[in-house]
C-alpha cells in the first residue's frame, strides 16, 4: 500500500466519521429547535391570553377609580400646557426658518440693484 492509499483511506474515514457526527448533532438540533419552537409557542399563547385580561380590565376600569377630580383636571392641564409649549417652540422655528427664506429671497434683487447703480469702467 502506498502513502497516497494510506492518506486517502484516512480522508475517507475522517470524512465518514465527520460526515455521521454531523448528521447526528443536526437531528439532536432539530428535536431541540422544535422543542423550543412549542415552549415559545406556549410563551407567546399565554402572553396574549395575559395581555387579552389587562386589556379588557383597562376597558372596563375608568380615570375616576384612581383619581378625584381636581387630579383629573390638573393632570390634563399639565399635559395640554406642554402640548402648548412645544407647539409654541416648533411655531417659532418655522417662524425664523419662513424669516431666513424671506431674507434670501431679497439679496439677489439687492445684488442686481447695486450692479445697476454703480458705475462701472467699461473694458475693451
Amino acid at each position: 500500500m502506498t502513502v497516497y492509499e494510506e492518506h486517502k483511506e484516512i480522508v475517507q474515514k475522517i470524512s465518514r466519521e465527520g460526515l455521521y457526527s454531523s448528521q447526528v448533532l443536526l437531528s439532536k438540533t432539530y428535536v431541540d429547535y422544535k422543542i423550543c419552537q412549542n415552549k415559545t409557542d406556549s410563551i407567546s399563547s399565554e402572553m396574549i391570553r395575559e395581555l387579552q385580561k389587562v386589556k379588557d380590565y383597562l376597558n372596563i376600569v375608568t380615570i375616576n377609580e384612581f383619581m378625584s377630580t381636581e387630579e383629573v383636571v390638573m393632570l390634563l392641564l399639565d399635559i395640554s400646557q406642554k402640548q402648548t409649549a412645544s407647539m409654541n417652540e416648533h411655531l417659532s422655528k418655522i417662524k425664523i426658518f419662513d424669516k431666513s427664506q424671506h431674507k434670501s429671497a431679497l439679496k439677489p434683487v439687492q445684488f442686481i440693484r447695486s450692479i445697476k447703480k454703480t458705475n462701472f469702467p467699461i473694458l475693451r
